[in-house]
């Protein structure tokens, strides 16, 4: 079973330092996405989005340490809630902007697959 669940941390811990970087590298775009998915109204600065960038490497690292992966789970869980309620509201609100999960290129996905080349 620890073969599994280290294979699943090291796979979790990758796309949140991935998104990590990209919001530490452009937080604006990311903030311009989350803004317009609460309302519209500017709540959430780019200095926010990098605050939540050092959480997701903290978190991702954090996951990596056996002493720390219960908290880092737990940590996981949370954002993954909270990016999950932004979604839902920039979709429900017919959001255009990209979510700037992953830096500049991450625009709304078509519903139906796309072929990989």
């Amino acid at each position: 079973m620890l073969p599994v669940s280290s294979f699943t941390d090291t796979v979790i811990a990758t796309v949140l330092l991935r998104s990590a970087a990209a919001k530490a590298v452009a937080p604006g775009v990311a903030s311009e996405a989350v803004n317009e998915a609460i309302g519209g109204r500017s709540v959430f600065s780019p200095g926010f989005i990098r605050a939540v960038s050092a959480v997701e490497t903290f978190t991702a690292v954090a996951l990596l340490v056996p002493a720390l992966r219960w908290a880092a789970s737990a940590m996981v869980a949370v954002l993954g809630l909270c990016f999950a309620a932004l979604g839902t509201a920039g979709s429900i609100r017919g959001s255009k902007q990209p979510c700037g999960c992953f830096g500049t290129d991450s625009r709304p996905r078509s519903p139906r697959p796309t072929p990989a080349y």
